[in-house]
């Protein structure tokens, strides 16, 4: 039996917004099977980064790595960025990474509620800009320069970091 995940998203003014307004008015149950399959994999640290083309909204893609055990990538240095650029050119797709300002507009914090102390924004970003609404989630293009963008994207895949499993001797 698949575990699934469920997420419920509402009637319009019920709830928070996950997803594209247009879905949001009927309310609907979205079920993601936990069986996705990384279209990449790299071991950098004590950390194991799988990379997910599949195009889920940046909730359920957050909860899909809590899930496993792990959390969207959280990037602290140029070394790691360059790590993670790397992998993302090799695969040419933009993906979420775990930095976001949905609770205060401007102040960037990972996942786990720490500060975002190196950045590597593209030109002009972070800018708050998009015709749905504000933009309050991180990606990373295929040239390792970050944007702001919306949450309810299924266009942009999603970086998963997991504790690298201890290797039987």
């Amino acid at each position: 039996m698949k575990k699934v995940t469920k997420a419920v998203i509402p009637a319009a003014g019920l709830g928070t917004r996950v997803m594209p307004s247009s879905y949001i008015y009927s309310g609907f149950i979205l079920e993601t099977p936990l069986n996705l399959k990384p279209a990449a994999e790299l071991t950098y640290g004590n950390k194991v980064y799988r990379f997910y083309t599949a195009g889920i909204p940046y909730a359920l893609a957050e909860r899909y790595c809590k899930e496993l055990g792990g959390n969207l990538v959280k990037i602290e240095s140029e070394e790691k960025n360059n790590v993670i650029a790397q992998k993302v050119k090799e695969l040419n797709k933009t993906f979420y990474i775990g930095a976001s300002d949905e609770k205060a507009e401007g102040k960037f914090v990972w996942r786990d509620g720490s500060a975002v102390t190196y950045t590597n924004w593209s030109q002009n970003e972070p800018n708050n800009t998009a015709d749905c609404g504000g933009e309050n989630y991180v990606q990373m293009y295929a040239n390792g320069k970050w944007n702001d963008y919306t949450g309810q994207s299924v266009d942009v895949g999603f970086i998963g970091e997991f504790d690298k499993t201890p290797t039987a001797t």
